[in-house]
């Protein structure tokens, strides 16, 4: 994977790359929501997890951008 500031994107250099990328990020948010979530009784937990999805907005956009790109080879 390489980073060409030119067109400010990201190069995988093949599917596996970006499916690799996609399963260590969502991981490492996972983590976040799910240490988000323990703190206080339900509510707060709740509201902290769904503030972690606001603070990272842009990371589940990529996210979301990389799973379109990738549903069709699940199928």
């Amino acid at each position: 994977m390489k980073y060409e500031p030119s067109t400010h994107t990201l190069q995988f250099s093949n599917d596996d790359e970006v499916a690799r990328f996609h399963q260590e990020v969502t991981a490492l948010l996972r983590e976040m929501v799910t240490e988000a979530s323990r703190h206080g009784d339900a509510d707060a937990g709740k509201a902290a997890a769904k503030e972690v999805f606001k603070e990272f907005g842009s990371v589940m956009r990529v996210l979301n951008a990389l799973r379109r790109h990738l549903e069709p080879e699940a199928s």
